[in-house]
Formats: C-alpha cells, structure tokens, sequence
C-alpha cells in the first residue's frame, strides 16, 4: 500500500482555518483509519488539497481521502444519506 501526498505549491502558502482542531483530527483519524484498513496490499491512498475561490471571491479548501479499497455497498451507502 502507498500513500501519496501531493506537495505541489501549499508549503509557500498559509492557509488559516477556523475550526474545532479536536474534532478535525477524529474526522481525519477515521477517513485514514479505514482507508489504511480497506484497501488491499499494493493498493493506494491518495490525500490532496484544493485551494480555490468561490463565486463570491471567498477563500476555501478541500481536502480529499481517496483509496482503492472495494468502497460501500450503493445499498448501504444510500442508508448513510
């Protein structure tokens, strides 16, 4: 398995969040906990940061935890909506 964190140009920028810390680290514990815990040997991580600008010029991140594990059932994915 590999984990793949893109540098590209975020370690020149500073990005100001407004956020309860504690629940972000929980939030992102679980995303990688079961992303490592799903995804085959030899599959992928992928974790990336988005920076863009919303139509009214606000400033916003995303940030994306994508593995190559088998994912939800559609069935049970719709229960979790």
């Amino acid at each position: 398995m590999s984990l793949h964190l893109p540098q590209e140009d975020f370690q020149r920028k500073k990005i100001l969040i407004y956020a309860d810390i504690c629940q972000l680290r929980k939030v992102f514990r679980n995303l990688l906990s079961n992303a490592i815990r799903f995804t085959s040997r030899g599959g992928c991580i992928d974790v990336n940061l988005n920076h863009f600008l919303t139509k009214e010029s606000l400033s916003r991140i995303s940030i994306d935890i994508v593995d190559s594990g088998a994912g939800i059932l559609k069935v049970l994915l719709e229960l979790l909506l």
